[in-house]
């Protein structure tokens, strides 16, 4: 679980607890800091929105209720949302991009917190500094941890990360590009991403590349949708592609 390795390598990341047992969470749910976030202890889980110990205690009823061995409750921290992304053969890693994240609660308190809706990238508020600083302190320390343990990891490795007034907390790690990143990225780097995936399968990664090209434009994705009785026609003319 992303949590556990993140307390490992002393990472700034928020309060949170992992819980086996129904009454043991119910106890954490009482004096906690509020809005929280609660999900099942697995990858990738629905991430439930709450700010009331009320609705927290429902939703952590309900996932031990479904047949959830673990459940996780976090603090949900406020700030600037972003995504980084990096690239690694296990042992050579360099920055892909940073990416601003948009982000919603359907239907309110109690809801669901989306992954995205949109995005662009670079995000002008990530200094290569702070690149630098969370890549040398957490991802590298992140990696070199796997490889001890006989996991070297290679490819895409993600950051979710929310920018503070005094400083970032360190979310989750996520093993592939978001589906509201994934375009925007593309566009904006200057090099074949198939060849960085083969430089990383074939061990040569570190000689071929001592940085990732980017084409030093900014790119946006977004998530379009449209009630089912509204009527549009994307062959119109007058629409434009363009942003």
């Amino acid at each position: 679980q992303a949590k556990r390795l993140l307390y490992k390598l002393h990472a700034s990341t928020t309060k949170f607890g992992i819980f086996e047992k129904q009454q043991l969470a119910f106890d954490y749910l009482k004096d906690a800091n509020y809005p929280l976030v609660i999900s099942a202890d697995r990858y990738n889980s629905d991430k439930y929105f709450c700010t009331t110990p009320e609705r927290a205690k429902f939703h952590a009823e309900d996932l031990f209720t479904s047949g959830e061995a673990k459940i996780v409750i976090e603090e949900y921290v406020y700030g600037h949302e972003i995504s980084l992304y990096f690239v690694s053969d296990g042992y050579h890693v360099l920055p892909l991009s940073s990416v601003r994240n948009f982000k919603f609660n359907e239907n309110g308190d109690g809801g669901i917190l989306t992954t995205g809706i949109g995005s662009y990238c670079p995000d002008d508020k990530v200094s290569a500094d702070l690149i630098n600083d969370i890549m040398e302190n957490i991802v590298v320390k992140a990696l070199n941890y796997l490889e001890k343990g006989g996991n070297a990891y290679c490819g895409i490795l993600g950051l979710d990360v929310v920018l503070t007034n005094d400083g970032y907390s360190v979310l989750n790690f996520k093993p592939f590009m978001q589906d509201s990143d994934i375009q925007c990225v593309l566009n904006s780097i200057d090099e074949n991403i198939l060849d960085l995936f083969e430089a990383c399968a074939n061990g040569f990664f570190a000689d071929e590349y001592e940085d990732i090209l980017t084409n030093g434009l900014t790119s946006v994705s977004c998530v379009a949708k449209t009630k089912s009785n509204c009527n549009i026609d994307l062959n119109d003319e007058r629409i434009s592609s363009d942003v």
